[in-house]
């Protein structure tokens, strides 16, 4: 499992091992709590465009112009990632049925990261947990 944020507002992330292709996301924030699975876009890669999508992040901790987003194949979880300067804003939203326009519920949370170390935890902690992308 990775953690991206704090103890108190958080964005856990944990493969599930049996079949290593679906993904428990876990959305924490002040009076919430939401968990839902997410599909990889690709079968054959996993989650490797979610590891790349982080390495990209932490490779541009300088900066970057206008938000950077990764989205689930079917839209269950979203995340938009804005560099305000020394900080990264990661906005996360994790839904249950959008691929079918009817979702239920929707969990919205703004997670501020420090663009240097706590970035770089952030990245590692996702290759280290769906593993590196398979694209080269």
């Amino acid at each position: 499992m990775v953690r991206i944020g704090s103890d108190h507002e958080h964005l856990d992330l944990t493969l599930i091992k049996a079949d290593r292709l679906t993904l428990a996301a876990t959305v924490v924030g002040s009076g919430i709590k939401a968990t839902h699975v997410v599909q990889p876009h690709y079968s054959d890669e996993g989650f490797g465009d979610l590891a790349d999508y982080f390495t990209a992040l932490e490779q541009a901790w300088r900066g970057w112009d206008g938000p950077r987003s990764w989205r689930s194949l079917e839209g269950e979880l979203s995340l938009t990632a804005s560099h305000t300067g020394s900080h990264v804003l990661l906005r996360v939203e994790l839904e249950n049925g959008p691929f079918n326009g009817t979702a239920e519920w929707t969990a919205r949370l703004d997670l501020i990261i420090d663009a240097g170390e706590e970035l770089s935890h952030a990245a590692d902690g996702v290759r280290d947990e769906v593993g590196p992308s398979a694209r080269k």
